[in-house]
């Protein structure tokens, strides 16, 4: 756990806490700090705090009210092994750069430039934003970076030392949110070090309809033994369209980054089963249905599979591999379109059947359409990642 407090100030408002996972921590304001170069113990690891235009501010510690940008140094006594730092009141036109070292992860409403991260900044229009940074590494002997503000002020709350915590069992969160020209992908991983061969696990987008192998929108390098959370927006998707993201580990030949995720890419059932998939299979995935107000799932005709016409499955426009998804379960009104060469806009719910058999539609509406395609791109240019 980790405690946080909220300081209101002129621009900026960051609190800040060591990164603390499920287990006890020492959590202290900053009464102990009057001077750069003070010092704390947490835990048995003095936290030593230096910068330049930093103030006491109550029971925080702030960069002077003006256009000064403030530094701000952590050093730690023996090194520790993460550290997280928590923001509020961003503005868009405000940014934490200067790092010594680029943070793992970027968090809520912060957004990191480059790869690795240089700049930080507020994702929304004002100074409403909220979020942190997470740093990670075997032994963190200091942390440093600047806050670069407009006219404000930046209030750090707290820090904690974190208890250490094993993964005890692989796992894998995958979810969602579709917006009208975008979306929000969340992956939680917990690595316990099992498949080792897979150094890397990437986010592959396809039409829903399709089958096959998609397009590679994102890449997570892994880091046995750890918990981390990884957010991503893809721009790369066209409104009134459905798409399925699906997670595929990769293995990095020698001398390549496994970030980049370029070779050595399948479908594994024995990565599936690591992490949670008990069947190995139908490994993970998630659907998003882009666009405002009702969205199709896929445009197609419909196919009959036996004796009874509402159970069919999908000739989808523009998929060059069978459909992924089946059955698609039509009601009374849809069967005179089964069978027949009119292509249709198809709408429905997408269900979980089991691990074996996976997903399936049971369709609500259909209407005759032309046979549109979805044009899916391929660069990453408009993915932006927004580590969790």
């Amino acid at each position: 756990m980790s405690r946080t407090i909220f300081l209101r100030s002129s621009s900026i408002l960051v609190w800040i806490v060591l990164f603390a996972l499920p287990a006890a921590a020492d959590v202290k304001t900053f009464g102990w700090w009057e001077n750069s170069g003070d010092a704390t113990s947490l835990g048995g690891v003095t936290v030593r705090l230096t910068g330049s235009n930093l103030e006491r501010f109550g029971t925080a510690v702030r960069d002077l009210t003006g256009p000064m940008n403030a530094d701000v140094i952590f050093t730690f006594d023996p090194p520790v092994e993460s550290f997280e730092a928590r923001f509020s009141w961003v503005a868009d036109f405000e940014s934490i750069d200067g790092f010594n070292h680029a943070p793992s992860a970027v968090l809520g409403d912060l957004r990191g430039a480059g790869t690795p991260v240089v700049s930080v900044r507020g994702v929304q229009p004002g100074d409403f934003n909220v979020g942190a940074l997470q740093w990670r590494g075997t032994a963190l002997h200091s942390v440093r970076f600047t806050m670069a503000n407009a006219d404000g002020a930046v209030a750090i709350e707290s820090i904690a030392i974190p208890a250490g915590r094993q993964v005890e069992r692989g796992r894998i969160g995958f979810s969602n949110v579709a917006r009208s020209d975008e979306v929000e992908l969340t992956v939680t991983l917990e690595d316990d070090g099992s498949v080792p061969e897979f150094t890397s696990i990437a986010i592959e987008r396809r039409p829903f309809a399709c089958g096959g192998r998609g397009v590679v929108v994102a890449c997570i390098p892994r880091t046995p033994g750890t918990r981390s959370d990884h957010r991503f927006i893809d721009r790369d998707v066209q409104p009134g369209h459905a798409y399925t993201y699906e997670l595929v580990p990769f293995i990095a030949p020698t001398g390549v980054p496994a970030e980049l995720c370029l070779f050595g890419g399948e479908p594994s059932a024995e990565f599936n089963r690591a992490f949670g998939d008990e069947w190995g299979w139908l490994g993970f995935q998630t659907h998003a249905l882009v666009g405002q107000g009702a969205v199709p799932l896929a445009r197609g005709r419909l196919k009959a599979t036996g004796a009874d016409r509402r159970v069919t499955v999908l000739d989808a426009c523009g998929c060059t591999n069978d459909a992924a998804v089946h059955p698609w379960v039509v009601p009374e009104e849809a069967l005179p379109y089964v069978d027949t060469p009119t292509h249709l806009e198809i709408y429905g719910v997408v269900y979980f059947d089991n691990w074996q058999n996976g997903f399936g539609v049971n369709v609500t509406e259909v209407v005759p359409t032309e046979c549109i395609t979805s044009v899916v791109r391929s660069s990453w240019s408009n993915l932006k990642r927004l580590y969790r």
